[in-house]
């Protein structure tokens, strides 16, 4: 296996991403051939879109670079999906605020939202009062959970009857988990808790909008819907843990504690 010259390398990029033509399948979107798709866009409808098996066969026996700026991984065929969710060079829109659009690099995330959104860093524990949550003065909250120093996401999204929550990885972490504790206004001690799988975070499928199906960015596969499914159905189906609002007042609960469980 090779890696073929940078010169070449760019006129095999993909038509809608511009990344490199690296993960399949391969397809052709126009009728002279000059045009493919990648299988990061392979949710995105085209006209035309005839998988190209004479592409694959040759890329199989080829060597790609990572399509992140600063990062020297050199991945065979089928390795670069996986590398990219999880890439340490990797470069995102900041997740945390819904008025910020810099661009970060994943590694600069902890300083760059320390700096510019330091009341949406925690370490250790993030507690939410219930009475923010029964207010419904936000809809959506993002926080960034400090564990050991390694960064978490953690969506809280209040809908009429429910509170969804899910807390993401931005650093490969086997078997990482979230504990979220309901904690009583009467005993000041948890009542219910759960335990849940802290999924890596990626951001053509994560973003702020996409998690509200709000998301106008076509490469990101939550961007379209189609069939007009609910938010909470939505959320159900997106992994998301359930607690319904009416919970919140029949225990009396004071607040969430949220903390992440490292095995």
């Amino acid at each position: 296996m090779s890696l073929l010259p940078k010169e070449s390398l760019d006129q095999l990029r993909c038509s809608l991403c511009l990344n490199y033509l690296s993960v399949p399948p391969i397809t052709t979107i126009c009728s002279h051939g000059k045009q493919h798709k990648c299988g990061r866009c392979s949710h995105i409808n085209t006209p035309i879109n005839n998988q190209d098996d004479i592409y694959e066969a040759i890329a199989k026996i080829g060597l790609f670079p990572c399509t992140y700026p600063n990062c020297e991984e050199i991945l065979s065929w089928g390795q670069a999906a996986g590398h990219e969710t999880n890439c340490p060079y990797r470069i995102m829109k900041c997740p945390v605020s819904w008025k910020c659009s810099d661009i970060v690099n994943v590694l600069e995330l902890v300083e760059h939202c320390t700096k510019q959104h330091h009341s949406n860093v925690k370490e250790n524990v993030l507690i939410t009062p219930v009475n923010i949550i029964a207010e419904g003065k936000k809809k959506f909250t993002i926080v960034l959970l400090l564990k050991d120093g390694l960064p978490f996401l953690v969506y809280t999204v209040v809908t009429i009857q429910n509170v969804w929550i899910n807390v993401f990885s931005l650093h490969p972490q086997e078997n990482a988990k979230y504990q979220l504790e309901l904690i009583s206004s009467s005993s000041n001690s948890c009542c219910l808790s759960f335990r849940n799988a802290i999924v890596p975070f990626d951001s053509r499928l994560n973003c702020k909008e996409c998690v509200l199906k709000e998301c106008t960015n076509k490469l990101h596969q939550k961007a379209e819907d189609e069939n007009n499914e609910k938010l909470d159905d939505f959320l159900q189906r997106s992994g998301f843990q359930k607690i319904k609002r009416e919970l919140l007042a029949e225990l009396n609960l004071k607040e969430l504690r949220y903390t992440v469980l490292l095995e």
